[in-house]
């Protein structure tokens, strides 16, 4: 038992929250964990089983000697036709073992269709269960097999797989909280892709987690500010002096002077002004404070093109095609004149269309129009993002054929945001060397 119990890969270890696996390695872990349970226990196949009661569907989530497509025929016909499942209620608390024939006689299971067709072509008979969870419609098993000519010693297999379910249990609860909390962060940093202004989160050192869409492509522009080493940086000695003296200043209100929370960065073109502002996403860290927080940059070019979506502000506002297409010009910094000259009309006919723009938008004055839009909004991107800045995209989908998930399914998933640094030391003591930048890459930070 102690070898089989150190030998269980049940908790994700650090490295494995912090990369993008394929599934194979997601499943690999349990994999192994099933093989030395299966060989404790003299048995020739094992797998776990994921069953929507409701449903009546279900799939092996990972397996030992079983063929894939086996599994495959499993989840696709044979889940349905399984006389255990067909007698679930016989799994109703988590962490009791059961043995296969005390749901259903050796007879009994011969009769079945589920037996010719799938389990005696790959040689099993008996059959061993662990109830792994229970939910009010979804059960997770951990399935024991062995052949037809081997018979089961029903204590051994009982107390070794009753020894080890109780971890195995906790394990799955803790990755499908693991995976709800990824989908979260996923969805929220997506949702930050739709604003027309760049986020950045950092940790109090300064060193990149994550960004969104804006925020990289003004970074991948290396005009004036950038990623170095994982570090947020500017390209230009003062600048970077300036942003270093944010960044202590912020983590260390006590120093001499009052925090730093918005400065300018000159563009290397010298085109213009990149606007800083920092905050911290919660309370800064104190002394009686253990949770660390992080710091937030917020980014903007004003000399980006942000186009304001024309759409939306005729659904928000009931205007017409045209009006929308004006009130869009005007809130680009465009006079009358220029909308005008812009749309081949005339002032007087711009005037008119202006009249029944600042009726529908409740305004008396192109700088209250131009107020409500920017607001409002002018704040969200004109088309939705393809690729979001957060973690990948890759998502476990049911497609409507899966049963409902209450644990994870080992799916590929991106752990970006999995991992908090462990130190606070602030690494923005260095200037950049652009020389140095010149000659090779910088990953983005934050980006896997």
């Amino acid at each position: 038992m102690p070898a089989l119990m150190s030998g269980l890969a049940l908790a994700p270890n650090s490295e494995h929250l912090r990369t993008t696996d394929s599934t194979q390695n997601r499943a690999a872990p349990w994999r192994q964990t099933l093989l030395r349970l299966k060989d404790a226990c003299s048995a020739d196949a094992a797998w776990v089983v994921q069953y929507n009661t409701e449903a009546r569907r279900g799939r092996i989530l990972v397996a030992v000697n079983i063929a894939a497509a086996a599994a495959e025929s499993y989840r696709d016909t044979f889940c349905q036709m399984d006389p255990w499942l067909e007698n679930e209620f016989c799994f109703q608390d988590v962490g009791v073992t059961i043995a296969g024939h005390d749901v259903l006689s050796d007879a009994a299971l011969q009769q079945t269709e589920f037996y010719r067709d799938w389990l005696e072509p790959q040689g099993l008979f008996h059959h061993y269960f662990g109830v792994l969870a229970r939910t009010e419609n979804v059960l997770m098993l951990i399935v024991l097999a062995w052949n037809r000519g081997k018979q089961p010693l029903g204590n051994s297999v009982s107390a070794v797989l009753g020894a080890i379910l109780p971890a195995c249990a906790a394990n799955w609860r803790l990755e499908g909280l693991l995976q709800a909390a990824r989908s979260e962060t996923r969805a929220v940093w997506a949702a930050t892709d739709h604003l027309n202004c760049g986020i950045v989160l950092m940790d109090p050192g300064g060193r990149v987690l994550g960004h969104n869409k804006i925020a990289r492509e003004i970074l991948d522009a290396r005009d004036g500010l950038h990623v170095n080493d994982g570090f947020l940086v500017a390209s230009r000695p003062p600048n970077h002096l300036r942003l270093q003296s944010a960044l202590r200043r912020l983590y260390d209100p006590t120093a001499d002077g009052a925090p730093i929370t918005a400065f300018t960065v000159r563009k290397n073109d010298g085109e213009g002004n990149l606007h800083v502002i920092l905050k911290w996403s919660v309370d800064p860290p104190s002394s009686t404070t253990r949770a660390p927080s992080m710091i937030v940059a917020f980014l903007s070019d004003p000399t980006r093109h942000k186009m304001v979506p024309a759409d939306l502000l005729s659904s928000l506002f009931a205007l017409t095609p045209v009006e929308a297409e004006i009130a869009v010009l005007l809130s680009e910094g465009l006079s009358v004149n220029e909308v005008a000259d812009r749309l081949r009309s005339s002032k007087n006919t711009v005037r008119s269309y202006l009249k029944a723009i600042f009726q529908k938008t409740e305004t008396r004055r192109q700088a209250s129009l131009v107020r409500v839009i920017l607001m409002g909004i002018g704040a969200v991107r004109p088309t939705p993002t393809s690729e979001p800045g957060a973690p990948s995209a890759a998502r476990s989908q049911t497609g409507g054929r899966e049963p409902a998930q209450i644990l994870p399914a080992f799916d590929e998933v991106d752990d970006r945001h999995a991992r908090f640094p462990q130190t606070l030391q602030c690494r923005v003591d260095r200037a950049p060397d652009r020389d140095q930048e010149s000659k090779r890459g910088f990953p983005l930070g934050g980006k896997s």
